[in-house]
């Protein structure tokens, strides 16, 4: 069953503990008033992420998330790996190209994210992928694509030996 939100009534994606966090969003042109929840971290799934990226911080490079539905590829536009991820994502014709002006000044306000807390707290890049359809079908499909364009830029993220050796010889 598609959901949006927990349990509780929270959407897990403003649950993070951002400098723009708040109790109340908005989606569709409603408001909830604690879809972000009762407080930053105050669901267990957004505790448990947080929990994640800080025990793997120093060996994370770059974190994907995968969304549904709007059809897009973003960038957190702050760093060259999002940003060269979601280029070729847009590039391979398998997302159209983010909206010009920011998300939240396009859509709705968007406010207390995994994407926004990994960058504020631990300057993490991200690439946000919203499939168009369906997660299992619309990812699978898609998966060759977004694995070679990790795969492109991964000489971004380690470079081989390679690579290193050919930067000591100039």
């Amino acid at each position: 069953k598609k959901k949006r939100f927990n349990n509780n009534g929270v959407d897990i994606n403003r649950n993070f503990a951002t400098n723009n966090w708040q109790g109340a969003t908005r989606w569709k042109g409603k408001t909830f008033v604690r879809g972000g929840g009762k407080a930053a971290f105050s669901e267990p799934e957004a505790r448990m992420l947080s929990q994640i990226v800080n025990r793997y911080k120093d060996q994370i490079k770059v974190v994907v998330s995968i969304h549904c539905c709007g059809n897009l590829a973003l960038s957190d536009r702050k760093s060259k790996i999002s940003n060269a991820v979601s280029a070729a994502m847009r590039e391979a014709k398998e997302f159209k190209p983010p909206p010009k002006r920011s998300f939240s000044k396009t859509f709705y306000p968007v406010t207390g994210t995994f994407a926004q807390w990994l960058w504020q707290e631990h300057k993490i890049p991200h690439v946000l992928l919203e499939l168009e359809r369906e997660l299992a079908d619309d990812f699978n499909r898609r998966r060759p694509v977004f694995e070679q364009a990790i795969l492109s830029f991964s000489e971004q993220v380690q470079p081989t030996k390679t690579s290193q050796a050919k930067k000591q010889r100039r």
